[in-house]
């Protein structure tokens, strides 16, 4: 991956601004995911459409830089959704990834309270579990050219969960470090340095302000936020990997549902038959089969 940085000149912002060939009306948008979600999970497919039914979604206009997010009311058992849709491909992902995390809403709703606030390492599971289906049935779906935005968007996506969001903890890291010897921090510096660690000196556009407009730097009470998407997407892979209807249809919410009460390891081994090591190995073995797919 770093060698197809330095090939690309890809860097942090085109990951997430990627100039798409095709475009997404709303009503478009909502059937695609609901027929990505329904190839893999019924239950997931019928949330979907209940969310868009009863208007749980507000859409902004993509300003540059517009914020998603998902909010979750237990007491109502539903979830509010405010997404910034541009009609790209990016945004589209964006819409599924938010509805994934009110799917992981929906799950919890019949769980004891306290344990309804999950851990950091599943946080984004499902939410990027529901990207891979939108990706893979597009592929199914579209001529060439989307075939080839969605291949270009799976490595990306690769780039950004494993080595951009290294730079993210290894900044977020060497702040506190600085910051407990007192030491005088100069936060684009760091975050040039941390870059330059990350890919070797490869990155040739070093985003010095990214601590600015990152918001995850800015949860307070939850540091280095920035991991769960990694291991998120390292989780999300492997269970795709494993390749059956069955496992989304019943296991991927019996891993929500425990994920308040178990550790990692024990969690996989009890509802996918692995170990957390194999489960990544394999997840690995696929961004790896992206790579060189990308450079063929």
């Amino acid at each position: 991956m770093q060698q197809l940085t330095q090939a690309t000149s890809w860097n942090s912002y085109d990951v997430w601004h990627q100039k798409s060939t095709e475009r997404f009306s709303w009503e478009t948008a909502c059937r695609l995911i609901i027929d990505s979600f329904a190839s893999s999970s019924i239950e997931m497919a019928l949330f979907a459409t209940s969310c868009f039914e009863k208007q749980w979604i507000q859409v902004i206009p993509d300003q540059e830089h517009g914020v998603s997010f998902c909010a979750s009311f237990p007491t109502s058992k539903a979830s509010r959704i405010l997404i910034a849709y541009d009609e790209s491909l990016v945004s589209l992902l964006a819409l599924a990834h938010e509805l994934g995390h009110a799917y992981h809403n929906h799950v919890l709703h019949g769980a004891p309270s306290l344990l309804r606030s999950y851990p950091m390492s599943i946080a984004e599971t499902v939410s990027t579990f529901a990207e891979m289906l939108v990706l893979d049935h597009l592929d199914q779906i579209g001529d060439a050219a989307l075939q080839e935005d969605v291949r270009n968007q799976r490595i990306r996506r690769s780039m950004m969960n494993v080595l951009f969001l290294d730079v993210r903890y290894l900044f977020e890291q060497q702040l506190y470090e600085a910051h407990q010897k007192q030491q005088d921090i100069d936060f684009s510096l760091l975050m040039v340095n941390t870059y330059d660690e990350v890919f070797g000196g490869l990155q040739l556009h070093h985003p010095r302000s990214a601590w600015i407009w990152t918001p995850h730097y800015y949860v307070t009470d939850l540091p280095f936020y920035n991991f769960p998407y990694t291991f998120g997407y390292l989780l999300a892979l492997g269970i795709q990997s494993i390749d059956s209807k069955s496992v989304t249809e019943s296991v991927l919410p019996a891993i929500l549902r425990d994920g308040g009460t178990l550790m990692m390891e024990r969690l996989v081994r009890r509802h996918l038959d692995c170990s957390l090591t194999e489960l990544y190995q394999n997840a690995l073995q696929k961004v790896r089969s992206e790579f060189h797919l990308n450079r063929s």
